[in-house]
């Protein structure tokens, strides 16, 4: 299997239904090198400070409720049964 060049490396896992994501941008330099990669999206100080995250922003993300009840049903179904 022939080795993976860098600058090829997005647009493989592209293909795939992967987006690669820079992390650590630190200089607008670094910018330059992540678009000649072709790789789209970053994260880093260059962007902002990291900052914490709002409890509201957190329950967005819970699962619904009758999901949680019906995963814990079938965990205790399995239990009983092994």
């Amino acid at each position: 299997m022939p080795d993976i060049q860098a600058a090829d490396f997005a647009g493989l896992t592209r293909r795939y239904g992967v987006e690669v994501i820079a992390e650590k941008v630190e200089n607008e330099r670094q910018v330059v090198d992540i678009l000649e990669l072709d790789v789209g999206m970053g994260q880093g100080h260059l962007f902002g400070e990291p900052r914490a995250i709002k409890e509201q922003v957190l329950a967005e993300t819970d699962p619904p409720a009758e999901f949680l009840r019906s995963t814990l049903r079938s965990a205790e179904q399995r239990r009983r049964f092994h």
